[in-house]
């Protein structure tokens, strides 16, 4: 899929060019979200060797966590330690108190691991096709994510849950125009309801009445910090009655 929607990236990028007109592509990459299709030659080549895949350091939830901020393991009914289904009743659960079996953590992170570098191959194709078109010099680049993943850390699995690993994701802006901020890095918080704002602003165009989020411009050329000290995540979790965090049992 993440093949194809890079090749169809790199026609529509050579279809734009040949226009001369201003443009905008969005381009999605399934993976590293479940489930994993990747090459055999990553799978079993790149991250064949269990050195090359770091344990969990901390695979189950700190003492005292509150309930309502157990990890959500994203992997339906299922008791991890031992394959078989349970109920899914909050008070049997077990998977936040015995940790995934070390083989499955390893065969989890090798699979992640080996699904980023396919996408990532993936975008490169793209930004490449966009120097070779000499579009870099005139194109805003932003590449984020809608959500984070985590592989084992506090007994979480995925992407269902209010942990950093879950919340925070990557954020990269090249803007043509701000040439000393290329390679810099910031500890600002900013949020995804940012990424509209800045585009309209970078582009010259008014913002609608009433829309969120702050524009990141000024932040840009060069790199500065903010005063905005904290940012809105939220998570959404499948609840029936006398249930929580997972399908309706039977």
């Amino acid at each position: 899929f993440d093949a194809n929607v890079a090749r169809e990236a790199r026609e529509r990028l050579r279809r734009a060019n040949a226009t001369g007109r201003p443009f905008a592509l969005g381009v999605g990459f399934h993976h590293p979200h479940f489930k994993w299709h990747v090459p055999t030659r990553l799978w079993a080549g790149r991250y064949a060797s269990e050195a090359e895949i770091r344990p969990v350091a901390r695979p189950l939830p700190s003492a005292g966590l509150p309930l309502h901020a157990m990890p959500d393991q994203h992997l339906t009914n299922v008791d991890l330690s031992s394959g078989e289904r349970i109920n899914t009743r909050r008070e049997t659960k077990s998977w936040w108190r015995v940790p995934m079996p070390a083989r499955a953590q390893l065969e989890m992170r090798r699979g992640y691991s080996a699904a980023v570098t396919w996408m990532d191959e993936q975008a490169g194709s793209v930004l490449d096709e966009l120097k070779r078109l000499h579009l870099q010099r005139s194109t805003l680049v932003i590449a984020t994510s809608d959500h984070g993943f985590a592989l084992g850390e506090g007994g979480s699995w995925g992407k269902n849950g209010l942990l950093e690993l879950q919340t925070r994701v990557p954020l990269i802006l090249r803007h043509p125009g701000a040439l000393r901020s290329h390679g810099a890095r910031s500890a600002a918080p900013v949020e995804l309801l940012d990424l509209v704002p800045t585009i309209l602003d970078l582009a010259a165009h008014e913002r609608p009445v009433g829309w969120e989020g702050t524009s990141l411009r000024r932040r840009l050329d060069p790199v500065e910090a903010t005063s905005r000290i904290a940012v809105l995540g939220d998570v959404a979790t499948i609840c029936a009655k006398r249930y929580m965090w997972g399908p309706r049992a039977k």
